[in-house]
């Protein structure tokens, strides 16, 4: 009932109220300019990324209309992945007319080719791959698990022929060169060094398109790899953070089986891991083989040695110190690199092939 008492402590709570209503209006002054730099950032993406004008173009291209159709499952004017042509240009709304086109846009136009159809190819192996994880599905005999390849196959080709050209036009078959480091564990160090190479061409692409295309994509993402078996069939490879999945089923053709000189793709599910047959193994690993329940399934057979089957793989790699999985590092024959080469133009009947480079 102290005056002086109650005037301290009325005092006390302004003090109190001023300040809390400081911090309050400090804390939503803060929340606003967070929303505004919020805003801003969207329109700024918006702006950005939403629109971009190109080289002989007068309009800007909606390139996020055609990425939310990616999401839709769609492209752009709303028809199936599946049916998509990059040949015809009005299959996108937003594409410019080819006869409007300069090089620069064709080589962003085939930027958008390749983001749509990799889309396509995804979507396609994720529904082989959920068909062949079913219980007692024979993906060779299954309506469903049948036509689930066929249109992944054929996505594929399309995919191959835009991201890599060449190969599945000309009708003439990709290459892959390995350079190989042998350690001086190798018996024949001295005399022959530590250097070698192997020559791969792979099957035609028309014919295994899941299967060429998943080693292309290999090469394209070599870092490190090494030969680390040493059987008396197969001389086995290993690859190292190749961000590539094995394959979504086992592709295989009685056109292109496992004869002595090939390449095909080890374990089950097959890949990346990849082995040269140093014999012929037809029977071994074609249909039927390394497994039971499923007499159609083969290893695929993606390609062949054609220089330095005699003189590198049997002779040097096949010597290889031990039998069997070769645990030691020092003891394996190294990749150090993998260069894919593409067929350019014909002088005659000869192809040439040149090293492939990225386009965009």
């Amino acid at each position: 009932d102290n005056p002086k008492t109650m005037k301290n402590t009325k005092d006390a709570f302004d003090d109190t109220s001023e300040k809390h209503g400081k911090i309050r209006k400090e804390k939503i002054n803060k929340i606003t300019r967070s929303i505004a730099v919020l805003i801003s950032a969207i329109f700024g993406f918006l702006i950005v990324f939403g629109t971009r004008k190109d080289v002989g173009q007068k309009d800007t291209v909606p390139i996020l209309k055609a990425k939310s159709a990616v999401r839709a499952g769609v492209n752009s004017s709303g028809r199936p992945f599946h049916k998509y042509d990059s040949n015809q240009p009005d299959e996108d709304v937003w594409l410019a007319e080819k006869d409007k086109r300069t090089p620069k846009l064709d080589v962003l136009l085939l930027e958008e080719d390749v983001f749509f159809l990799e889309e396509d190819v995804r979507r396609l192996d994720s529904q082989v791959r959920r068909i062949k994880s079913t219980p007692n599905v024979i993906m060779e005999t299954d309506k469903e698990g049948i036509v689930a390849v066929l249109l992944l196959q054929e996505a594929t080709r399309k995919l191959i022929d835009a991201k890599y050209g060449g190969g599945s036009v000309l009708n003439d078959p990709f290459r892959v060169s390995l350079d190989l480091e042998f350690q001086d564990t190798i018996p024949d160090f001295q005399e022959n060094g530590s250097h070698g190479s192997l020559l791969f061409e792979m099957a035609p692409a028309t014919l295994l398109p899941h299967s060429v295309y998943t080693f292309l994509e290999v090469a394209r993402n070599f870092k490190s790899g090494a030969f680390h078996r040493n059987a008396g069939h197969v001389l086995q490879a290993t690859v190292h953070q190749v961000p590539v999945e094995n394959l979504a089923f086992q592709e295989y053709s009685d056109k292109f089986p496992h004869q002595k000189g090939t390449v095909g793709y080890a374990g089950r599910p097959s890949g990346p891991a990849f082995y040269i047959s140093i014999q012929d193994n037809t029977k071994n690993h074609g249909p039927g083989s390394q497994q039971d329940h499923n007499p159609y399934e083969a290893d695929s057979c993606f390609g062949k040695v054609i220089e330095g089957f005699d003189d590198v793989a049997v002779k040097r790699i096949h010597k290889m110190p031990g039998n069997g999985f070769i645990m030691d590092p020092k003891k394996q024959v190294i990749i150090k690199s993998m260069t894919i080469l593409v067929p350019q133009s014909r002088d005659g009947q000869e192809t040439q092939y040149i090293p492939w480079r990225q386009q965009y």
